[in-house]
């Protein structure tokens, strides 16, 4: 029997400052095994009341999720070998980072189907480098291991969904479908779809562009809602990050206008829903504001489909 290769699949490590390493470089570089990119780690929230026995579950939360790797370096001789070697502790190192704060790298796996999957990471330990000089002397290869964290520990496909809608009538809102519209006296209302194709939860980005006196938009799958109440003025974009790590709601200048959410606003949980919260992924959206002008106001709903794990 033949041997099972992962010649049609890729393996990349994108630095924090956007420098790419095809760890599947098969003149450099292959991985010989990988642990952790299935399902993440889960911890249960339970109660318990007086003499239950056990306890009752009552949410779940994944866990941060670490991933290992097997490394294989190959070179043409010694002089090549430090070379690969050095190359290898530039692109991990913890540093390759720009302005302020801490910025994640990514892991990217390009499957056989052409389908990309990306997870945000840091590396958390390995490529220590030892070389051991008591056995049979390597000069071609060495094998080396590196560990990540990925404090999200889901993965998604890096090419963003935008939805978006604008006025282009006084009888018409277009969507990249066609729906009866409500539309008259600058006031917009529409119910539409997204069909979301991840198996995990999404938060999405939502920018508006103005003039919009005030809007809502909801999802009626899930029972959220996002109301702003606020005029945006002729050219200005408010936008509203329900990202975890981000919830909040800007302008273009960085204003912060989180105080114009209306009071039943879901800010904190806000997503497009996968299946099966939402039957075969489909999230029926509602969007309603006024104070429109044709060819100017716009809203976009932008978003990155979400897995559990590849």
């Amino acid at each position: 029997m033949g041997c099972i290769t992962n010649q049609q699949e890729f393996d990349y490590y994108i630095t924090p400052d956007g420098e790419s390493l095809n760890l599947n470089d098969y003149n450099i570089s292959f991985v010989m095994s990988s642990q952790g990119q299935g399902m993440a780690g889960i911890t249960y929230q339970t109660q318990a009341g007086p003499f239950q026995h056990g306890s009752s579950p009552l949410t779940y939360l994944l866990q941060p999720r670490t991933i290992s790797m097997v490394i294989t370096l190959k070179s043409n001789g010694r002089e090549n070998y430090w070379e690969n070697r050095a190359k290898f502790l530039d692109y991990f190192r913890p540093n390759r980072q720009t302005g302020t704060g801490l910025t994640c790298g990514k892991l990217r796996k390009i499957l056989p189907s052409g389908h990309t999957r990306d997870i945000d990471v840091l590396i958390q330990s390995g490529l220590g480098m030892n070389i051991d000089y008591s056995g049979a002397y390597t000069e071609n290869r060495v094998s080396e291991g590196v560990q990540f964290i990925a404090f999200d520990p889901t993965f998604y496909d890096p090419t963003q969904v935008s939805v978006s809608a604008s006025i282009s009538g006084f009888d018409n809102l277009l969507f990249p479908i066609t729906f009866p519209i409500t539309f008259g006296a600058s006031v917009i209302y529409d119910t539409f779809n997204v069909t979301y194709a991840g198996n995990w939860s999404a938060s999405p980005i939502i920018v508006a562009t103005g003039p919009f006196q005030s809007f809502r938009i909801e999802n009626l799958t899930t029972g959220e809602l996002l109301g702003v109440d606020y005029a945006i003025s002729l050219g200005e974009t408010l936008t509203i990050d329900t990202r975890t790590g981000y919830k909040t709601v800007t302008n273009q200048l960085g204003t912060n206008l989180i105080g114009t959410l209306t009071t039943d606003s879901d800010l904190s949980t806000f997503h497009i829903a996968p299946n099966p919260e939402a039957p075969l992924g489909v999230n029926n959206l509602r969007l309603s504001g006024s104070g429109g002008r044709v060819g100017q106001t716009s809203l976009t709903i932008n978003y990155y489909s979400r897995y559990i794990g590849i």
